[in-house]
């Protein structure tokens, strides 16, 4: 059985360092807004540009215009027609280069800065 084990732990140590799993840093207040303003985040099938002024633009083939903000622990938006503001927690990788917002039930959407 020792030999097993052996190779189990060689094969988990050759893992490359692009398969460990990311670690996320929650952010609020200055910090989240500064990690929002005036940057471009990509996800799956849109961009989304965060204006300082709080305008927002989102676009997954044609344009809609929001509005967000941060609210203590949380990035806020709004979309028009609707007047309501839905509110997320806010993380980055440790890398610095992904985020993800993370919704009340606890489902996320990620995305990457723009580079």
């Amino acid at each position: 059985m020792r030999p097993f084990v052996a190779v189990i732990f060689l094969a988990l140590a050759v893992v490359p360092t692009e398969l460990r799993a990311e670690s996320w840093i929650s952010l609020q207040g200055d910090a989240l807004f500064d990690a929002l303003a005036d940057k471009t985040l990509v996800y799956e099938t849109a961009t989304q540009k965060f204006y300082r002024s709080g305008n927002t633009l989102y676009n997954a083939g044609q344009d809609s215009w929001g509005k967000w903000r941060v609210d203590g622990a949380q990035y806020c938006s709004q979309w028009p027609p609707t007047d309501q503001w839905d509110c997320y927690f806010f993380e980055v990788n440790d890398t610095g280069d992904g985020v993800r917002f993370i919704a009340k039930d606890g489902s996320a959407t990620s995305g990457r800065y723009m580079k």
